[in-house]
């Protein structure tokens, strides 16, 4: 990583080290991380295991109104993908990804590179941290290593969030989840999958928190 995700990291933890929230830390790394890699977009899905659903619980540059109340299925998406595979998943063409899907709720355009890197505690996905841009690009491996590295730290905050019954959206009210399920718009077939994308496993010595 260079010096300047260096220091953007030390600031990211320092941050979080000190918010109240499970809420307000996602949104300092969204917003950090945008800054930080001049990307249009990054969000934060968290797993809701009792409804297996993926929620959005932050996000930067896509619509505000959707965050906790836009959720995919497991295993729908790329999203869906980097969970259920464990990998990170790097695209410079992911609406031509034939597990695409296009959430106009979101407010989001259709933004060609991807880079989904999954959260892990434990062994255990609790959630997948993406960002986006508009110009087709390959993420770079420092990019990635970038977010492995707040991925470990995140899956910390997220696993006493849990412990602690911190994660208000996944409490389920009498009427249901609080959120809603929108059907995405699915992207190409298949065909296309040597040239728009590669898959890199994640190191568990980065990614998977075992404290």
């Amino acid at each position: 990583m260079s010096n300047m995700q260096l220091d953007t990291l030390r600031r990211i933890v320092q941050e979080i080290n000190a918010s109240v929230s499970l809420h307000d830390s996602l949104d300092i790394m969204v917003n950090h991380v945008a800054e930080a890699m001049d990307v249009d977009v990054c969000s934060i899905y968290l797993l809701d295991e009792r409804n297996k659903r993926y929620v959005l619980m932050a996000s930067k540059g896509l619509n505000p109104e959707s965050v906790g109340q836009v959720a995919l299925n497991v295993g729908e998406g790329l999203v869906g993908l980097v969970g259920q595979r464990e990998e990170i998943v790097n695209l410079d063409n992911a609406p031509k990804h034939d597990r695409f899907a296009y959430l106009p709720e979101t407010g989001e355009e259709l933004f060609n590179s991807f880079l989904g890197v999954p959260v892990m505690y434990r062994r255990k996905v609790m959630g997948v941290l993406v960002v986006q841009k508009k110009e087709p690009q390959d993420f770079s491996e420092a990019a990635e290593s970038f977010l492995v590295t707040l991925c470990a730290q995140l899956s910390g905050v997220i696993a006493h969030a849990h412990a602690v019954g911190n994660i208000d959206v996944f409490r389920k009210p009498s009427n249901g989840p609080s959120y809603k399920t929108f059907q995405g718009v699915s992207g190409a077939g298949g065909n296309c999958l040597r040239t728009c994308y590669r898959i890199v496993s994640t190191r568990r010595s980065h990614c998977d928190s075992r404290s």
